[in-house]
């Protein structure tokens, strides 16, 4: 008696065990093989629909920067409160005593339009700081010496 013929008589009980794990326990159940196909399957759905959630994410965070780096900087500086510039008394006002704003509304204006461009050269350059990965020789301080 040869490997072929024990071969054969342990093919009969394994060939009886996998038949009755692949056949339902009751009508409500799906056979052991579905469940764990099923089991499987579900898992990959589900990182399926991760990534196509991420990828929309990264799709609309590049949209976003493209329409930021696009726009056209501001080009004046909003004031909550624009009569703080002219206060003061309309009477007894002698005369040339009087500012004209033209030249403070240019040095502002050209401010902000300076403060614009810098931001809009440090996206470009990838430089913005909140994107920049955390460096955590900036965070630790060494304790002041008590004595």
């Amino acid at each position: 008696m040869g490997r072929g013929f024990w071969a054969t008589i342990a093919v009969i009980p394994a060939g009886w065990a996998i038949y009755a794990i692949s056949r339902a326990d009751s009508d409500n159940t799906q056979p052991f093989f579905s469940r764990m196909i099923a089991k499987y399957t579900e898992t990959q759905e589900r990182w399926a629909r991760r990534n196509d959630i991420h990828v929309r994410m990264v799709e609309q965070a590049g949209e976003d920067r493209v329409l930021f780096l696009n726009t056209r900087p501001q080009e004046h500086v909003e004031l909550k409160f624009p009569e703080i510039m002219n206060v003061g008394s309309p009477y007894n006002v002698p005369a040339g005593s009087q500012v004209n704003m033209d030249k403070v509304i240019e040095k502002y204006q050209k401010l902000a339009y300076e403060d614009n461009e810098r931001k809009l050269e440090a996206l470009r350059n990838n430089q913005i700081r909140s994107e920049q990965p955390l460096d955590k020789s900036e965070r630790i301080r060494k304790a002041p010496d008590m004595f």
